[in-house]
């Protein structure tokens, strides 16, 4: 794919439709005139050389391929700053954007970022396969929100897996660039009044220090260079501390050096810090801190102090135009306006809109699906507004590709929530609470809702609950014009919605998205209440499908001294093909009391509502269809907790509400609206003494505890020791900083041999059956496919394999024993055509009975082991 700079080509981007691709990568201009547009930006990457982005999964779970993607916003005047998954992200979409990887933060030679230099110091990588996609992540983070905190870098790397640190380094590395590192949990950063928080702090620290004086075991010995070292950092240490509230001293070296004994240095960096040079106050926490900083001045540099790349003056001084890549397979089509969108569509009904390419790229990878034309709705500014309807409907209209991340930002704001479990409980708020468990930072980044919608997964995480909000989809098409259908009846069977196949949905529309409460006169409280709450089970919490996912709609008015269900919506995914509603236990709750006694009918009809065979796919049938009956008990519990707490608030004016026992109030407790605890880890191990080594002060050592070598579990301390040897020394280790830049080399990134072939496996599609034809002709005809090898290119002696006992076959003979079972093998010039080959050997199949459980296997006495 050749590129480069074109100054010809430039001229075009004016001039009516674009047949070529312009964008940055690390500050570098690529003109990309033979685009693919089923070629990946990860592939275009790796052709260009920049190996540091790794292909882990290929489906954007991992994290190793992130890179950072900016843009220009036009109506905002502000750039913006994105992680992607390049696994998915075709490259066609990001014409007119400027790309980051891992070696354009920084390199071996030109030095390492302060994200990467963190990282490899403080021991977050291993293998380091993974750690370009870590770095990546974290620098995006940090350049779109400098003053993150310690939990919102934790939140950001939700889209990154790591099999083998156990990613507590990897934590303690990122979290060190928080604003808030170094600071108590919830620490109120201070002020005027100077900070509590850190105040006992440094009591604790202090009486720490004051113990560790009086035993004689504790070693803290500062070598020369050590001393180097604080000396020489601590200014640019003091010159960020008037952000924590601290005295500033004048500026200039300080006047000890490094040859001072100990007690000097330490008295002269706490006369500096403490206000003695310069006539500031002294405060003996905020000494403490900063000595502590000073200490520790290798990963004391905050992320706001460092100098970023210039985003390319050209992105933001020209509009770019619409643009039209025609590939040898596939189309691509970005137009600038709704209307341009609409005419596509209706001269292909058959074209995928691809925004994220989250789904369509995961059918074509791995489903063998093939979409001749794509159309990208990046640059249709009415498909990204987030607009908020007249005061009379309370409502939010969302672009129906504006990215799922901006989603959740907006509604947050329209909410007032300011962590989870907060706002005023909305359809908005629950929203915000759910798409945070929505997939990763990296897919939130990239997706939509639009796309949510049109997939129409059985297991959505937001489809039941806009369908439980009563919200809208706005189709619109040149045919038949703008219409609006119900989220709930827009799901017409699996994978099937109610739209024409030249209809785009352009909006979303979420009604009362901030709370009604009915009256708002100050001299009585509301008569009408609405409480909406979204549900979620999987099997973790971040970035995972749903076993089954709701959201649950109530509005309860005061009737007659009680509180009486109003309206009452509740739909469901992972119970049906669709996402389904429960008509039958909506209709009965309404006009009832809510009470124990009401709830108590709810369960048994939201089990009628929700049937399941024990065949249903998918399985775990019983533990499914106790999910639906078990969140609504959650939501009961909450709400009447929340009734206890509103009577209390109006003084007796409110009915009184259900007794929740003490037993049950914790079921109140759902992880999706709950605050995320902080992570937290710590490593403990006891250093080795004697020989050549000896101790020295480290600024990461480990805690040690004197339990693990004497047995004693009383007077625990801490000591911070190292050792000058490599053993037991927290040096990092010799690959890290290759690591962290991309540049260390792996298989994959060495260039190919000439003359190097791919494979592509030609696999059973069925589970046991005779195979009484393989034909590999149709693929053979394809240019650039050499070769079609099986079992009869093999001796029989060869074509056995096997760990231990050679019991299986390379390539089936005869027969085939279960899906996926190779039958043969496709040689090609690339790997996207061996794949593509493989796909067209024709096999021929004589179907024999399959075993598809146990109780099968036991039937047919095909047990493995013979007693």
């Amino acid at each position: 794919m050749p590129t480069g700079h074109d100054d010809a080509a430039d001229d075009t981007q004016n001039q009516g439709t674009r047949d070529h691709l312009i964008f940055f990568v690390n500050g570098a201009k690529q003109v990309v005139k033979d685009a693919q547009p089923q070629t990946t930006l990860l592939q275009h990457l790796r052709a260009v050389g920049l190996t540091g982005t790794k292909l882990g999964c290929g489906e954007g779970g991992c994290g190793a391929c992130t890179v950072m993607v900016s843009s220009f916003d036009a109506e905002k005047k502000q750039i913006k700053h994105a992680a992607v998954n390049a696994c998915l992200a075709p490259v066609c979409s990001v014409d007119w954007c400027h790309v980051t990887t891992v070696e354009g933060v920084g390199t071996m030679c030109q030095g390492l970022h302060p994200v990467q230099k963190r990282i490899a110091e403080m021991h977050g990588s291993q293998c380091g396969f993974c750690t370009p996609g870590i770095v990546m992540a974290l620098y995006a983070l940090l350049r779109s929100n400098p003053s993150a905190t310690a939990a919102e870098i934790e939140d950001g790397l939700d889209g990154n897996l790591c099999r083998c640190t156990g990613y507590r380094p990897i934590l303690d590395a990122a979290k060190s660039l928080g604003v808030d590192a170094g600071r108590p949990a919830g620490c109120c950063r201070g002020g005027s009044g100077g900070c509590p928080c850190l105040e006992s702090k440094a009591m604790t620290a202090a009486a720490s220090a004051s113990e560790n004086e009086n035993d004689n075991d504790t070693t803290t010995v500062v070598d020369d260079h050590d001393k180097e070292q604080v000396l020489s950092e601590t200014s640019s240490i003091l010159s960020t501390a008037a952000t924590d509230g601290l005295a500033v001293p004048p500026s200039g070296p300080l006047s000890v050096s490094a040859s001072g004994d100990d007690e000097t240095v330490e008295n002269e960096i706490a006369k500096v810090v403490g206000g003695e040079r310069g006539g500031g106050s002294r405060c003996s926490e905020k000494r403490e801190c900063t000595i502590s900083k000073a200490r520790d001045s290798r990963y004391s540099t905050r992320y706001t102090d460092v100098s970023e790349p210039i985003f390319p003056a050209e992105l933001m001084l020209k509009t770019p135009p619409a643009v039209s890549i025609v590939g040898d397979r596939v189309t691509w089509h970005c137009p600038t306006s709704l209307s341009e969108l609409l005419r596509l569509k209706a001269a292909n009904p058959k074209a995928r809109i691809v925004a994220g390419n989250t789904e369509v790229g995961i059918e074509v990878k791995f489903k063998g699906m093939h979409y001749p034309v794509l159309i990208s709705p990046a640059r249709v500014p009415e498909l990204h507004a987030i607009t908020r309807g007249s005061s009379d409907d309370g409502g939010v209209s969302i672009g129906g590709a504006a990215s799922l991340s901006s989603v959740e930002h907006a509604l947050a704001e329209i909410d007032g929530k300011k962590g989870a479990g907060g706002g005023n409980g909305g359809a908005a708020g629950a929203c915000v609470d759910m798409l945070r468990w929505f997939a990763s930072t990296q897919i939130r980044n990239v997706a939509c809702l639009a796309g949510n919608l049109a997939t129409a997964s059985p297991i959505s995480d937001m489809n039941p609950l806009l369908a439980a909000c009563g919200a809208d989809v706005v189709l619109n098409s040149i045919r038949g014009g703008e219409r609006r259908i119900k989220v709930r009846d827009f799901f017409l069977g699996y994978r099937k919605v109610a739209m024409e196949e030249d209809e785009v949905i352009v909006a979303v529309f979420l009604p009362n998205a901030v709370s009604e409460k009915g009256n708002d006169s100050q001299s009585s409280p509301p008569s009408t209440f609405e409480f909406i709450r979204p549900f979620k089970q999987a099997r973790r919490r971040e970035d995972d499908i749903s076993i089954v996912t709701g959201g649950i709609r109530l509005v309860l008015e005061t009737r007659g001294g009680k509180w009486v269900v109003k309206e009452a919506s509740m739909c469901f995914g992972g119970m049906a093909p669709t996402t389904v509603a429960a008509p039958l236990t909506e209709a009965y709750l309404v006009g009832k009391e809510w009470s124990a006694e009401t709830m108590g009918g709810a369960y048994e009809l939201l089990a009628k509502d929700m049937p399941l065979s024990s065949s249903v796919p998918g399985g775990q049938c019983e533990y499914r269809r106790a999910l639906p009956p078990s969140f609504l008990f959650k939501f009961f519990i909450e709400v009447s907790l929340r009734l206890e707490a509103l009577s209390l608030e109006s003084d007796g004016q409110l009915p009184p509400p259900p007794v929740i026992g003490d037993a049950d109030r914790s079921a109140a407790t759902n992880f999706v609206t709950a605050p995320k605890p902080p992570s937290r880890g710590q490593q403990e191990y006891t250093p080795r003494t004697g020989g050549m080594q000896r101790a020295r002060p480290q600024p990461h050592t480990p805690v040690v505890r004197d339990e693990e070598a004497t047995g004693r579990t009383e007077n625990t301390k801490t000591k911070k020791v190292a050792l000058e040897g490599g053993v037991g020394d927290p040096v990092p280790h010799k690959s890290a900083d290759l690591q962290v830049t991309g540049e260390a080399v792996y298989t994959d990134d060495m260039p190919s041999p000439v003359g190097t072939l791919f494979v592509g496996l030609v696999l059973s599609t069925k589970p046991h059956a005779k195979l009484l034809e393989v034909d590999p002709s149709p693929a053979l005809e394809v240019e650039g496919v050499l070769r079609f090898v099986g079992a009869g290119d093999v001796t029989p002696e060869r074509n056995g394999i096997g760990a231990v006992v050679v019991d299986e076959q390379v390539f089936a003979v005869d027969e085939v024993h279960c899906v996926g079972q190779v039958i043969g093998a496709v040689l090609a010039e690339s790997a996207a055509l061996a794949e593509r080959a493989a796909k067209l050997v024709t096999v021929r199949y004589e179907e024999l009975p399959s075993i598809m459980t146990i109780e099968d296997a036991i039937a047919a006495e095909r047990q493995l082991l013979q007693r």
